[in-house]
């Protein structure tokens, strides 16, 4: 369907038929991820009790937390120096990313100490295992970027593919052979990828940078990846802030119930986040924001928005049963509910990218900031008092925010 939206906007943002190619491939890419992912959900959710599912989300999202020492944002300045030429931004990007996530790990393993002591072994395990493999899953992505910023589109989903396949694969046969199992897949979900980067990595053969990390924080690329990586801290952390408040003033049940319902939510975001990552290269010899492209995003915009309302409507109350079980049908209405908030900040996913794009340096510092400030200060405010619902309410003043703020922004990159 997004293959089918970006053929029909491809005359507004004048793409060549490699970037359509690329977007295909992506696309079918994110097709057999989501195909994957619910094949796995399907096992999870019946091999573990909403209790050990909650707990397995919980470290989870511990890692994804933590994920904020791995500077996620070189990743963009990566993309961004490949497209324009620039090769030697990664080799310093990869040796600081994965250097940095080791202090994630460390905290982690911290956590796991503490979840001991209170005599939750689950947790205390699956936490060790995960700040063993984090630096390795989260701290070598860098090569993903360069293949974006290059516009291999087809090698990427290939390579993404194969691990998605090789993951669900593993993670079925462990939850039927042993099924209840909480240590397996905390393992698979992080050890697969690590073994993926690592061979990528290696794979590509760029030697070190051979120069002291002082001088690596001066090269402008670097330098704003850092920057971005800074102000995305409030944002990963506001990701996963409400799983973890969930189950800190819940419980383990309900945070299973509130992932379930956010699972095909998660699915529409990165649909649109994948749109303008095929778009960024072409965002970045592009001088302004020009009423076309404005066009262009309003018409996708509208198109996605619809396609959401029937996702919401029709399939959600299908789909949920079929997939989780019976014992997760109360998340057919949280989640009927939060995917309209999706719809609401489609638009603004696609300037925020093209903001990047220009190195505005200023705009993605304000757009950060305050759309996080708001998203962490709604959590806070909400999740602990109103549960699920209080999440949300904190995702409707997110993107709700998150567009109001794009909107301001962008206005400095129209024409003179």
């Amino acid at each position: 369907m997004l293959g089918f939206l970006i053929e029909k906007i491809m005359p507004f943002f004048q793409l060549d038929r490699r970037i359509y190619v690329g977007a295909s491939s992506l696309m079918a890419l994110r097709g057999l991820q989501m195909a994957m992912s619910f094949a796995t959900m399907y096992v999870l959710t019946r091999s573990l009790s909403k209790n050990d599912f909650g707990e397995y989300q919980f470290v989870l999202s511990v890692a994804g937390t933590m994920t904020i020492f791995c500077l996620t944002g070189l990743g963009d300045s990566v993309m961004q120096a490949q497209a324009r030429g620039d090769t030697k931004a990664y080799t310093k990007a990869r040796t600081l990313s994965f250097l940095a996530a080791w202090a994630g790990s460390a905290i982690m393993v911290v956590m796991a100490l503490w979840f001991a002591a209170q005599g939750e072994e689950n947790i205390a395990v699956g936490l060790v295992l995960a700040a063993l493999l984090a630096p390795f899953a989260n701290g070598l992505t860098l090569w993903k970027n360069i293949l974006a910023g290059t516009q291999k589109f087809p090698r990427l989903a290939r390579l993404e593919g194969v691990n998605s396949i090789v993951l669900t694969a593993l993670m079925v046969a462990v939850c039927l052979i042993w099924p209840g199992n909480f240590y397996l897949p905390v393992l698979l979900v992080m050890a697969i990828p690590a073994a993926q980067n690592i061979y990528q990595t290696l794979a590509h053969k760029t030697p070190p940078p051979g120069e002291p990390i002082a001088r690596m924080l001066h090269d402008p690329y670097v330098a704003y990846g850092l920057k971005l990586s800074l102000y995305g801290v409030i944002g990963t952390v506001g990701m996963y802030l409400d799983r973890i408040l969930l189950f800190f003033f819940l419980s383990p049940e309900v945070l299973a119930v509130y992932v379930v319902a956010e699972k095909i939510t998660s699915l529409c975001a990165t649909a649109v986040k994948d749109v303008a990552a095929i778009l960024a290269p072409r965002f970045a010899v592009q001088k302004h924001y020009t009423a076309r492209l404005n066009a262009a995003f309003t018409v996708f915009a509208v198109l996605f928005g619809l396609a959401i309302v029937f996702l919401a409507v029709v399939i959600v109350p299908i789909v949920i049963p079929l997939l989780f079980g019976s014992k997760y049908e109360d998340s057919i209405l949280y989640t009927q509910v939060l995917v309209g908030s999706v719809a609401i900040g489609n638009i603004a996913v696609l300037k925020m990218r093209f903001i990047q794009s220009r190195l505005d340096d200023r705009a993605m510092r304000h757009i950060s900031i305050w759309m996080n400030v708001l998203r962490v200060g709604a959590s806070l405010a909400l999740v602990p008092f109103f549960g699920i619902w209080g999440a949300i309410g904190s995702a409707y003043i997110f993107r709700t925010g998150t567009a109001i703020l794009t909107d301001r922004q962008i206005r400095n990159h129209q024409p003179p």
